[in-house]
């Protein structure tokens, strides 16, 4: 697996794990669901540039060697995502 599509997966992962964790805090602050889907599509978009830039940033800085801490959390974001999938 390439470490583009990594940096890709992780970066997604973390946009959609933003779009769910908004929802939620609405949700628990007693608000109604956000009915704005654009911003919410802006959020989830910006947390996937944000992190995509910082994981092309330490692969840079720790080179390749370092792929291995991309893929532990590759596995940990992938979880989370399935975990999501399935009410949790």
């Amino acid at each position: 697996m390439s470490e583009k599509f990594l940096i890709d997966a992780l970066a997604g992962g973390a946009g959609a794990l933003a779009y769910k964790e908004y929802e939620k805090r609405r949700e628990r602050d007693g608000l109604p669901p956000a009915h704005h889907q654009g911003a919410k599509e802006v959020l989830a978009g910006i947390v996937s540039f944000e992190v995509a830039k910082h994981l092309q940033e330490y692969e840079a800085k720790h080179g390749k060697q370092q792929v291995e801490h991309i893929e532990k959390l590759k596995e940990q974001v992938m979880a989370r995502i399935h975990g999501m999938s399935q009410g949790n």
